[in-house]
């Protein structure tokens, strides 16, 4: 298969696989209640403690996994459906981590459809694990749900990916230990991961900025609101927008997007304020719930129209100003997206240029590659994206 990347480093070597530009989307659950049930004195009550707390939370693991394996592959099989056009497979979603009673999965994202599915796979994966609660305890007093949240992180410029070993006592992996600067450590180990065809010892991890706000975002989710990234919500606007704008685009499964305000997330972007927007995690606004639709005639939460999101996103992002904290997403792909710009920002052209000329196993990376970047000379992101961004207005 080609090299997506290849293309804009035409006067440079290929990229290397650990240098080509990815973008990921993470998914998160969360099971609501469960500390609860573990803390309850159940002294004199009759019931098992042991199991009055580990079965509910064995069979979210459980059936979660196992009903987003299942909705994800109807998902793809309508995502090909409607892009018979676009022959590859679109990577499946793994399981990347559990943080107590919450699954986190992601994704690596070659298409703007995929987002647009892949969160209505999750959403529709709430909703049947919440009917299977009500199944599973019905005649007890076990009361639980679970909240989502999710996000969408560029690599390597913005966030970057470490490899860590998965074993203390292994050290199979390649590492010269004469390399002072961590950052070409780590590159020679992100770069020793890609190149290996065993990876069982190392797990793969990501951190950044991205990272950051994501998890900050969970803070806001309840129930119903799952809050999103600016680059997830702009992702799926722009979904929308072309898809009511090209009558011809493939037909879309319905979500509903709505604008939480602009809230502080604790050491996201230097103390501003951050625009949350989210989806409607329980049902959409054409049939929502007995008790949401109430909540429809009293609060204000009509659906953001997409143009407008797209609008105020596009400003946030030029107001930040910085290509390395904040642009508005991209995919580098060999084939074309009907939303998404499959070019990189010049500052995210110009970093993985200088990181082609350092090999990360010769020698250490120099002041001038460094990721420290003088502001002063570097032009918004957001300018060439807008650019290339293909929405029929």
């Amino acid at each position: 298969m080609s090299d997506p990347a290849q293309g804009a480093f035409s006067n440079h070597p290929p990229v290397p696989t650990y240098l080509q530009p990815r973008l990921r989307l993470f998914l998160s659950i969360d099971l609501i209640g469960s500390t609860a049930i573990k803390q309850r004195d159940l002294k004199g009550t009759g019931s098992d403690p042991a199991w009055t707390w580990r079965n509910p939370i064995q069979f979210f693991y459980q059936e979660v996994q196992q009903t987003i394996a299942k909705i994800w592959q109807r998902f793809e099989v309508k995502l090909k459906v409607n892009l018979p056009e676009y022959n590859r497979l679109f990577d499946p979603l793994h399981f990347w981590k559990a943080l107590g009673d919450e699954l986190i999965y992601c994704q690596t994202i070659t298409h703007s459809y995929q987002v647009y599915y892949a969160i209505k796979a999750w959403i529709q994966t709430a909703e049947t694990f919440r009917e299977q609660l009500k199944q599973q305890y019905k005649d007890t007093k076990i009361q639980l749900d679970v909240k989502m949240y999710a996000w969408v992180a560029g690599f390597p410029v913005i966030n970057c990916e470490v490899a860590l070993q998965r074993n203390a006592h292994t050290q199979n992996m390649a590492q010269d230990e004469s390399l002072p600067d961590p950052e070409a450590s780590m590159l020679q180990r992100v770069k020793a991961y890609w190149d290996s065809e065993n990876r069982d010892d190392v797990i793969l991890d990501f951190i950044g900025p991205s990272m950051d706000i994501g998890f900050r975002l969970g803070s806001l989710a309840n129930r119903r609101q799952m809050p999103i990234s600016l680059e997830l919500a702009y992702i799926l606007a722009s979904v929308m927008t072309y898809r009511q704008c090209s009558p011809e685009a493939p037909a879309l499964p319905d979500l509903s997007l709505h604008y939480m305000g602009r809230k502080e997330l604790k050491g996201v972007m230097e103390g501003n304020l951050y625009p949350v927007f989210w989806l409607d995690a329980t049902r959409t606004n054409l049939n929502p719930y007995p008790l949401e639709k109430c909540e429809n005639t009293i609060i204000n939460s009509q659906q953001v129209q997409p143009q407008h999101g797209i609008e105020l996103i596009t400003e946030f992002v030029k107001d930040v100003n910085n290509p390395f904290l904040l642009t508005l997403p991209y995919i580098v792909s060999d084939s074309s997206d009907p939303v998404l710009t499959t070019s990189k920002p010049p500052e995210h052209h110009e970093q993985i240029k200088r990181w082609l000329t350092v090999e990360p196993n010769k020698g250490p990376i120099t002041k001038e590659a460094s990721l420290e970047t003088d502001r002063s000379t570097i032009t918004t992101g957001v300018e060439l994206a807008e650019d290339s961004v293909k929405i029929p207005l």
